[in-house]
């Protein structure tokens, strides 16, 4: 693994663990967040206590652990 690789799988990591943690105090009806990694982009899911996942937003990684495009998922059914 390259040091660049390692340091985006540093930082995709730090990002899955600041995103839970503000889901504990922002979202407390959300069980867990699952944040998967795609190239450039975080999809990022939320669960809910009865197990439904639902999808919340994607994140694009802008080159450090503090720059990332934000765009929202749709809260319609197939959106």
């Amino acid at each position: 693994m390259t040091c660049a690789r390692r340091a985006r799988a540093a930082e995709g990591f730090s990002c899955g663990q600041k995103l839970t943690a503000r889901a504990r105090t922002a979202w407390p009806r959300l069980a867990a967040v699952h944040v998967r990694h795609c190239g450039q982009f975080a999809h990022v899911d939320g669960e809910l206590a009865a197990g439904e996942s639902i999808k919340l937003m994607r994140l694009h990684y802008g080159g450090s652990v503090t720059t990332w495009g934000f765009a929202l998922c749709l809260a319609t059914p197939g959106g």
